[in-house]
Formats: structure tokens, C-alpha cells, sequence
């Protein structure tokens, strides 16, 4: 299956949508890069480094033409992206998107577009705590998993055409069903948002931060790391995978509740809760991922 295209219009140029510019370049993925973003002067910004051959001022205006349009815009931002899009796609253009939740998005693009076999929904399992286009890596996408959310109208060319040029990119297709992969995600990366969110929270607003502050090292930094990502992006999430996320941040605070009452007791089986956690991750550690 062929992975190139003539032309591809990229809508949303932060880290995720200008990573993926530099990235089809390496790859020899598009003939030609169309770029928009919402932001005053960052497609112009990303077409005089290089990332875009056109930068476009509306997504009506960068997706004319295209073979292949991406949405990597913040989640709800596509709500709208979709509708405002749907007139100008070509009657065989494929839409996908990189967004972080995937059955409100492919539901959306079930709605709104007009050819809803033509779209498939994506996410590439990667990313940075920095933002924006100043911290696009062309190597972003290397060696990820890269989940693709085929809805029951997605054509099976369309999946393979975008899996294929998926791989090209250096990353891993995996074809998972969208309320199978937020379930996951919820679990594994938006619960670890908000842990880090409220830990970085409790901590700075602690009495004893002035001194713990400059204590603070690797363990403390690794488990934070995650909050000094985009808070919109982080929004969205919230906003898009609610049901999943609030179901695994129960089960969450009940762990925590029982270390509590371990912890008030003097309990030595605390050790024992500490040991499973350690063997939990160390068998997840030596499996591979193999999607």
C-alpha cells in the first residue's frame, strides 16, 4: 500500500501537527505540506522554517485540494474543524485526526462529514511536556503506537492507506475499537494527568515547599513531569473522556484511601501493598509491545 500523497493538509500546527510536518518530510509522505492554525501568524511562522509549503488562513482554504487531511487541533476544537471542513474535502479525501479521546471524535466526523468512510480516527501514543511549534521533533513519532479508531462506516482502503503511511513514519499501527482505546487511555495517561496535576498542587502549596523545593529531584520531577503539558489539551481530555476517567479515578482513590488507613494503623502489610505495586510494574516492563 502506498503511503505517499500528493498534497496533505495539516490543521493544527503545535507540537503534534508540526512534529508530524517534519516527519512526512523525512518520510517522503506528501509531495506537498499544507499548514493552518488557528493562531495568528503560526502557519506563516511554519512555512518560512520549512515545516509547510503553504500556509493557509483558513481550514476551508488548506484542506482544498488535499488527499489527506489532519486534524491536530485540541479535542473539542474539532467539533467544530469537521463541520467547517466538510464542504471543501474532495470526494476522496481522507480525514484522521491525533487527538487524545476518539469515540467523541469519530462520532462528531460520522456526523459531519460528508464522506464519513473516508475518516479514520488516530492517536499516536507520544509527546512532550513542551508545546507548541517551537518543540517539534521530526523524531516524535518514532517507535510509537499509533492507534487507529476505525468507526463501522470506515472504508478498509482508507484504514490501510493511513496505517500504511503510519508505519512509514517509523511508528506502530494498532486497530482498536474508540471506547476500547478511552477506556485504556483513561487508565494508563489521563488518571496520570490529574495525578500529577494534584501533586504538583499539594506540593507547591504546602508550608514546608520552600525548603522542599529545592529538595525536590528525579522522583519528584519523573512523577510531575506530565503536568507542565498544555492545559487546554488537558481540559479536553477531561471534557471528552469523562465516564472512563471518572471510573479508574475512583478505583484510583480507593488505593490511596487504603494506603491511608494503612499508613494511620502503622500497618506492616503496607509492604505488601508497596511489593504488589513493584511486581505490577516490573511484569509490565518485560512484556513487549507488539501491537
Amino acid at each position: 500500500m502506498d503511503h505517499r500523497f500528493n498534497r496533505v493538509a495539516i490543521l493544527g500546527l503545535g507540537l503534534m501537527g508540526a512534529s508530524l510536518a517534519l516527519a512526512l518530510r523525512a518520510a517522503g509522505g506528501a509531495r506537498e505540506l499544507a499548514g493552518y492554525d488557528v493562531a495568528p501568524g503560526v502557519a506563516e511562522q511554519a512555512r518560512t522554517r520549512g515545516l509547510v509549503d503553504r500556509a493557509h488562513a483558513s481550514a476551508a482554504e488548506a484542506v482544498a485540494g488535499a488527499d489527506l487531511v489532519v486534524l491536530a487541533a485540541p479535542v473539542l476544537a474539532m467539533r467544530d474543524l469537521l463541520a467547517a471542513i466538510a464542504p471543501h474535502l474532495g470526494p476522496a479525501t481522507l480525514v484522521t485526526d491525533l487527538g487524545s479521546t476518539k469515540a467523541e471524535v469519530v462520532a462528531w466526523a460520522a456526523d459531519r462529514l460528508p464522506a464519513p468512510e473516508h475518516f479514520i480516527g488516530g492517536h499516536p501514543m507520544t509527546g512532550r511536556e513542551r508545546s507548541g511549534l517551537a518543540a517539534a521533533d521530526a523524531t516524535l513519532y518514532d517507535g510509537c503506537v499509533w492507534c487507529l479508531t476505525p468507526s463501522l462506516h470506515t472504508a478498509p482502503d482508507a484504514q490501510a492507506r493511513v496505517a500504511a503511511l503510519v508505519t512509514a513514519l517509523g511508528a506502530r499501527p494498532l486497530i482498536v475499537d474508540p471506547a476500547q482505546h478511552d477506556a485504556a487511555v483513561a487508565a494508563i495517561s489521563h488518571l496520570s494527568l490529574l495525578a500529577a496535576t494534584a501533586l504538583m498542587l499539594t506540593a507547591t502549596q504546602d508550608p514546608a515547599w520552600e525548603l522542599a523545593r529545592q529538595l525536590a529531584a528525579g522522583g519528584f520531577r519523573d512523577t510531575t513531569r506530565v503536568a507542565s503539558g498544555d492545559p487546554r489539551m488537558a481540559r479536553d481530555i477531561c471534557l471528552t473522556n469523562t465516564q472512563p476517567l471518572l471510573a479508574v479515578l475512583d478505583a484510583y482513590l480507593a488505593r490511596l484511601h487504603t494506603l491511608r488507613d494503612q499508613l494511620a494503623a502503622q500497618d506492616p502489610a503496607i509492604e505488601a501493598t508497596f511489593a504488589a505495586a513493584k511486581a505490577a510494574r516490573d511484569a509490565w516492563l518485560a512484556q513487549p509491545r507488539q501491537p
